[in-house]
């Protein structure tokens, strides 16, 4: 787990320092997370075989679905497991659970409906 410094900033020019913690994914996770969606998908697919006339549409998206979002996984190297950011506006904890690690990341207060981005410090 490695931690890094971040800055919660709000439209309002309003920010406040954190921290949050990332997974770094090594290359056999890589792949066993990719193959588990492409699987994923492919099982799903399967059982909508057993749906009378649904199965002409779900089938084929399924199937085409698949290789997109294990594509999605292969590009995916680290993911953010939590953190400790507040709220710039109304000093609140913010709830990061399990997100898409892309900077600068974008959440919202559930206490004041701020929206906030949270940047690399």
């Amino acid at each position: 787990m490695t931690e890094i410094n971040v800055l919660t900033e709000t439209p309002s020019e309003k920010s406040r320092p954190g921290v949050i913690h990332l997974k770094i994914f090594s290359r056999a996770e890589i792949i066993r997370r990719t193959l588990f969606t492409l699987l994923g998908f492919w099982l799903v697919a399967i059982l909508c075989i057993l749906i009378p006339v649904a199965h002409f549409v779900l089938v084929p998206t399924f199937l085409l679905l698949a290789p997109y979002f294990a594509y999605l996984k292969w590009q995916q190297n680290a993911g953010i497991i939590g953190g400790e950011c507040f709220c710039p506006e109304c000093q609140e904890k913010l709830p990061l659970g399990a997100m898409k690690l892309k900077w600068p990341l974008a959440t919202s207060c559930l206490n004041c409906k701020a929206t906030i981005r949270i940047l690399k410090s």
